[in-house]
């Protein structure tokens, strides 16, 4: 089953692919092309208008008492929006966060990384850095520049970036990599 960040990804994709072909595209072009129920499509197409990512035209207001929109790409986004239902973007998760740290800085230790992290009203801890440096140490992602000791933590690389998206912790425990598309590590964690 996939999760909403998923479906909506899907539905943004389907925005982007159809505005190159078409110009304009409709909530039946959206549906057929990803194959997700109406009632979802139409409540995040919402948020886009609400958020000013997309705009509304009314195409044929009179035909069978049905108002029928085209919408257009009004701004671009680089990833999928993540917006609520009164049109205001969701901040970054810590992950999202920790992630894009991990790529900025060369050399990291949790204290440092939670430190540069923090984002807005994104406040990472210390613990939240140092728990997903350890799953991305075990599934490879990291690797141990100097060891830790009584006076000093561990220092970390990344050594496997493979992409925007941070590697996600499923309910199972398994270690799942949205820029593969895949299940890095499929033991527990």
């Amino acid at each position: 089953m996939k999760t909403r960040g998923e479906i909506q990804e899907q539905i943004w994709k389907a925005i982007t692919q159809l505005q190159k072909e078409q110009n304009t595209f409709k909530l039946s072009d959206i549906i057929k092309s990803t194959n997700i129920n109406a009632h979802t499509v139409t409540g995040y197409l919402a948020r886009l208008v609400k958020a000013g990512y997309i705009d509304a035209i009314n195409t044929d207001p009179y035909r069978n008492n049905i108002v029928t929109y085209a919408y257009k790409i009004l701004r671009n986004s680089n990833g999928t929006p993540r917006i609520n239902k009164f049109g205001q973007e969701f901040p970054p998760t810590k992950r999202e966060c920790l992630w894009r740290t991990m790529k900025m800085l060369k050399f990291f230790d949790y204290i440092t990384l939670s430190l540069h992290a923090s984002f807005g009203d994104v406040i990472v801890t210390a613990i939240d850095a140092r728990d997903y440096i350890k799953i991305l140490k075990k599934t490879g992602y990291l690797c141990v520049i100097k060891e830790d000791n009584r006076k000093k933590p561990a220092i970390y690389t990344l050594i496997r970036n493979t992409g925007a998206k941070p590697p996600q912790i499923k309910r199972d425990k398994t270690i799942y990599d949205p820029n593969l598309c895949e299940i890095v590590r499929a033991e527990t964690v």
